[in-house]
């Protein structure tokens, strides 16, 4: 009996102690598991933080983006305001420009003396045909065989722009002779006032010569002639004068369409006045009066007559 009861007891012991370890091993497990779901609960718990940053940061750019975008926006409607305005301005300008350039080559209606002048410039070049011009010339019925002379080889009518006209004084008073600068042929038109009225000095303006360069050449002329030449200063010493540097001035001589060679003494008074307009090293508009020399191939300027082609 007590045997018995022994092994009831042992067995109700055993079956304790089992229990307790299910119970303990169930309990250690259980913690686990919930350290496990803490861990877990904590890395959601930063995951959704860190998408609520993000999410934060996606609204923050979002909203700069909105922002941009509207001030793009902005800018785009101020250039496009910007641009339309540069267009009207650039309109205006290119009608302004067309319109100038009109005034700079044709003048139509004359808004002062100078305008006159220019117009009455562009008139006479224009003439269909030589004749026209007579009513522009000074002293016409003088000139005019010489015209038909000098046009007999060819006659056509020529245009000058305003901006190609340019006037060597602004003083335009009767009696004057009116000095205008033709870019356009590089040469000097010789204008008249007379009786407030204008009138060309033809043979001034062409550099007409009653005695051509050619025939005198061909003479080799000794006696004194005048002519109307564009002269200059250089620094040519030839045939009797190849030793003259110190002693003459050496002058070269457009005349028509040829030239000459021309040395005038640098103590004379005519030497003198020569050098203090032909200094400058420009080509000028004079009347001088030549002759060969003994070498028959230069010429000596006898007596300077006046600069300018116009007789005063």
């Amino acid at each position: 009996m007590r045997k018995k009861l022994l092994t009831i007891v042992l067995f109700v012991s055993a079956f304790f102690l089992f229990q307790m370890s299910i119970f303990a091993q169930s309990k250690k497990e259980l913690e686990s598991t919930v350290s496990t779901l803490e861990n877990d609960l904590k890395t959601s718990k930063n995951e959704i933080d860190n998408l609520k940053n993000q999410l934060q940061t996606t609204n923050s750019t979002i909203n700069l983006l909105s922002n941009s975008n509207l001030n793009l926006e902005n800018k785009i409607t101020e250039l496009t305001k910007l641009v339309a305005t540069l267009k009207f301005q650039n309109d205006s300008i290119l009608k302004l420009s067309k319109t100038n350039k009109a005034d700079d080559y044709k003048i139509s209606n004359p808004q002062n003396e100078k305008d006159s002048i220019i117009k009455f410039i562009q008139d006479y070049y224009t003439c269909e045909n030589w004749a026209d011009r007579l009513t522009y010339v000074w002293q016409p019925a003088t000139v005019k065989k010489n015209m038909e002379s000098y046009y007999s080889s060819g006659y056509k009518p020529s245009e000058i722009k305003k901006i190609d006209l340019i006037f060597n004084s602004m003083n335009f008073n009767n009696g004057d002779i009116i000095k205008v600068y033709a870019e356009t042929f590089k040469m000097f038109i010789y204008i008249r006032k007379i009786s407030n009225s204008y009138k060309l000095d033809w043979e001034a303006t062409v550099g007409f010569n009653n005695i051509p360069i050619s025939i005198f050449k061909a003479n080799i002329s000794k006696t004194s002639t005048r002519f109307r030449a564009k002269c200059n200063v250089i620094g040519y010493y030839n045939w009797d004068f190849r030793d003259a540097k110190d002693t003459h001035w050496s002058i070269a001589s457009v005349i028509e369409k040829g030239g000459a060679n021309c040395f005038v003494s640098k103590s004379s008074a005519d030497g003198q006045k020569l050098y203090e307009i032909l200094k400058d090293g420009k080509e000028h508009d004079l009347i001088i009066e030549i002759k060969y020399s003994n070498d028959d191939n230069t010429c000596i300027i006898t007596k300077f007559i006046q600069e300018g082609w116009a007789i005063k």
